[in-house]
C-alpha cells in the first residue's frame, strides 16, 4: 500500500489563506451562496445583525400558518437580493429577549436594520411586492432586478 504524504508547509499554507478569507467573507456576503437563511436566538441575533450593513429579521412562531409563508417569501428574497441584504430567522416564543426588546405583538413580524439601526418593521405576512417596496424606501439603490412576482 502507497501512502501519498502531502507536505505540512502545504496544508498549514491552506489553512492560513482559509482562515484569512473566511472573516472577509463573512462581513461582505449577505448570505450564504445556498440560500439558507441562519436560525438565530437571543445570544447570537445582536452579532449576527453587527456583521450585515442591511439586515432582515423574521420573528417567527412555530407552527403559524402565515409564518410559514412568510418564510417562503424571505427565502426567495434571500436568494434574488443576494449581495444586498442578509436575513436571518429568530423563534419569537423561544427567545423572550428580542421578542421583548422588540416589542413584538404578532407573528410572524420582519425587522429591517441599516448598520445595526431599525429602520422599519412589518407585521403580519405581507406578499414580497409590499415587502420590496418597504425596501426601496429604506433603501433607494436596491437592485431588484432578480426579484421575481407571481
Amino acid at each position: 500500500m502507497h501512502i501519498k504524504l502531502i507536505p505540512i508547509f502545504l496544508i498549514i499554507n491552506t489553512l492560513l489563506a482559509l482562515s484569512a478569507a473566511g472573516p472577509a467573507m463573512a462581513a461582505t456576503d449577505s448570505q450564504p451562496s445556498d440560500g439558507m437563511i441562519p436560525e438565530l436566538n437571543d445570544s447570537t441575533v445582536n452579532d449576527t445583525m453587527a456583521m450585515y450593513p442591511f439586515f432582515i429579521l423574521d420573528v417567527h412562531k412555530p407552527l403559524c400558518d402565515p409564518c410559514q409563508r412568510m418564510k417562503a417569501t424571505i427565502f426567495e428574497l434571500s436568494l434574488e437580493l443576494r449581495g444586498q441584504v442578509a436575513f436571518g430567522m429568530i423563534d419569537g416564543k423561544k427567545n423572550h429577549k428580542t421578542d421583548r426588546g422588540y416589542n413584538i405583538t404578532s407573528y410572524p413580524t420582519l425587522l429591517v436594520f441599516e448598520n445595526g439601526t431599525l429602520v422599519d418593521r412589518r407585521e403580519g405576512f405581507a406578499s414580497k411586492k409590499y415587502i420590496v417596496d418597504g425596501l426601496r424606501m429604506v433603501k433607494p439603490d436596491l437592485n431588484t432586478s432578480r426579484v421575481t412576482y407571481g
